[in-house]
């Protein structure tokens, strides 16, 4: 059996409440079934490596709650959700990637794609991410 991912990325702005970002098309998310990667970043599907951001939940001030639940009932979704976490643009900027993984897109994501998003802004910015195996 596979196992997927699911990206949420959301911005706080100075003194307001975390939200979605919705400027991102759908095509640029890096969602590619990668199971190094995701061992790398999350301790996902791999023994290769440890994880970086490993099961840390995600944080109480998300803004995504209606999603956080392991299964929302609907038949059509699976109740196998696992693994939920979440890393800060501010780690994803400073993650040394093993040079075997340089060129997943994950990776490229990070290092590229999601930094552009920050611009000069001092917004924060954090992606929740979810398993489903």
């Amino acid at each position: 059996m596979g196992c997927d991912i699911d990206i949420f990325l959301e911005i706080k702005k100075p003194a307001e409440d975390w939200k979605p970002y919705e400027d991102l098309t759908d095509q640029l998310y890096p969602d590619e079934r990668n199971y190094e990667t995701w061992g790398f970043l999350f301790g996902v599907r791999t023994d290769d490596y440890e994880g970086l951001f490993v099961s840390r939940g995600w944080p109480e001030d998300n803004a995504h709650k209606e999603l956080e639940e392991k299964w929302d009932g609907d038949p059509y979704n699976t109740p196998d959700w696992h693994s939920y976490s979440y890393m800060t643009l501010d780690e994803a900027e400073k993650i040394k990637w093993p040079e075997e993984l340089q060129e997943s897109y994950f990776c490229i994501f990070c290092e590229y794609v999601w930094p552009l998003l920050k611009g000069y802004s001092k917004d924060e910015h954090r992606m929740l991410v979810r398993f489903n195996s």
